[in-house]
């Protein structure tokens, strides 16, 4: 295997003294004309921009660049580039970054350009609102990153991961459910999710007959897809269920006005067997 194979085998990125502790000379290292973000680091041309990014101000990926990195899900892009560092270390940092200055949680590992798991879920859950945190928690162990309960074992310092920490869960299955069922359940309103009347999974019921179900973009936008809740809708209303179903745009910008509809329904009884 050569240099770059090598390399890119590993995510495009290692130590120089990795690669010579792989065997390879240094004759060999300098041919193979790899980019060099830093005096430390060696890179192949597919190495991506980010590690190289946090390689070249001499930190680690964290926060929501390292939530992007992984591929979680996020309410919102991140806008600038996330880099953690040592307290009292040096960072070649630029305005279009955000060096995070805190000690890390868990100790870095000497040949990775990313922080821990949960270094980056601490960081996310300073930097974004309550309910956009979330989201990327909720990624996390959808993904098996991690455990509901590993992270609800973790000594958090702070009251805010603390608390994403016992509101995490895998059962919601896109960004809106995280965002729905969190405030929901923030307005006193509690939710089950992914039970299955009938047998088939809804997203959420309220009560024993109130079924909520969020329409995201990405799961929703064909014919097919829109033909099949409707006849899982119409199974549930002659079952004497009550459906409320709501748009990506019910529950990214109109949430206020989602939560009153479900009240409204509550206050007519609808989550209740008759």
């Amino acid at each position: 295997m050569d240099v770059i194979a090598w390399l890119d085998a590993r995510g495009g990125l290692a130590r120089r003294q990795d690669l010579l502790r792989a065997g390879f000379r240094r004759g060999e290292i300098e041919r193979a004309g790899l980019g060099r973000p830093s005096r430390s680091w060696c890179a192949s041309p597919s190495a991506p921009e980010s590690l190289l990014a946090a390689a070249a101000a001499g930190g680690r990926l964290t926060c929501v660049s390292a939530a992007e990195f992984w591929g979680l899900s996020m309410l919102r892009r991140p806008d600038r580039l996330h880099v953690a560092a040592d307290p009292g270390g040096h960072v070649r940092a630029s305005a279009a970054m955000r060096i995070h200055w805190e000690r890390a949680l868990l100790p870095p590992r000497a040949d990775s350009l990313v922080s821990s798991l949960p270094d980056v879920l601490a960081h996310v859950g300073r930097c974004l609102p309550h309910d956009e945190a979330l989201v990327v928690w909720d990624a996390a162990v959808r993904r098996s990153l991690a455990t509901e309960s590993e992270l609800r074992r973790i000594r958090w310092v702070s009251p805010t991961h603390r608390q994403l920490a016992v509101e995490t869960s895998r059962l919601s299955e896109s960004i809106i459910e995280t965002l729905a069922v969190d405030a929901l359940r923030h307005a006193g309103i509690p939710v089950q999710q992914q039970v299955k009347p009938l047998g088939i999974p809804v997203d959420a019921l309220v009560g024993e007959r109130l079924v909520l179900q969020f329409d995201g973009q990405e799961f929703h936008a064909g014919a097919l897809q829109r033909s099949f809740d409707a006849k899982h809708d119409a199974r549930l209303v002659l079952d004497g269920f009550h459906v409320l179903r709501f748009t990506y745009a019910d529950v990214v910008e109109r949430r206020p006005e989602l939560i009153d509809r479900v009240r409204r329904a509550i206050a007519q009884g609808l989550d209740r067997a008759h």
